[in-house]
């Protein structure tokens, strides 16, 4: 063949290559996204799940210490008074781990809620100078369910990231494979064209003979 066709045709064979690897990688990026949309979970989301659980941990703990002290002080109305403002804090430290989760956990932001509630109920008793176990107790149960819708959010988006997991890592291969495909198209079209254009030996022996 002619070098000049050579050249038009170099490199047909990678250029196909090449192609057929865009399209896989096209796919796969579809492939991904969609199962990205149809886990619903958008970036930070497990994080900030992890973060709230530790928040309603800690709510925990603060409201049952509360609890044992306000019984060891059931006979001591003004300490018991003493007792309404730091419940009323951690209300709303509760209140605010709420609307954090109001979107990415909406069962643990009712739960919350609820907790929120039966503190208020327990503050107002305080602050009549009455023991409020009861309403201490259903805030308590209200933030371990909580913390339980959580725990179970926190499970289901960690076995989805384990699913997206294996495409990810394969799209990253198929764009490897391709760079270097691309690579290997761009050193054989330089090779062609650097044939084409070197004078042939027998081309320079006769320009060298003629007079």
């Amino acid at each position: 063949k002619d070098m000049k066709d050579k050249v038009r045709e170099t490199p047909v064979k990678q250029s196909d290559a090449v192609t057929s690897l865009e399209l896989a990688k096209g796919a796969l990026q579809d492939q991904l996204a969609k199962a990205e949309s149809e886990l619903q979970k958008p970036e930070g989301v497990l994080a900030n799940l992890r973060e709230l659980q530790k928040q309603v941990q800690e709510l925990i703990k603060k409201e049952e210490k509360l609890k044992e002290e306000t019984a060891a002080v059931e006979q001591k109305p003004q300490e018991l008074k003493a007792k309404a403002p730091e419940q009323g804090e951690i209300r709303d430290s509760t209140q605010d781990v709420q609307q954090k989760a109001a979107n990415d956990a909406p069962n643990a932001a009712a739960a919350l809620n609820e907790a929120a509630s039966q503190m208020e109920k327990a503050q107002k008793e305080l602050a009549k100078s009455k023991n409020p176990p009861e309403a201490e107790q259903a805030a308590i149960e209200a933030l371990k369910k909580a913390e339980h819708e959580l725990a179970e959010k926190i499970t289901k988006l960690e076995k989805d990231e384990q699913q997206l997991a294996p495409l990810e890592k394969l799209l990253e291969k198929v764009e490897v494979v391709i760079k270097d495909q691309q690579a290997v198209r761009l050193d054989t079209a330089k090779n062609a064209i650097a044939a084409f254009t070197k004078p042939s030996a027998g081309a320079i022996s006769g320009s060298a003979a003629a007079p």
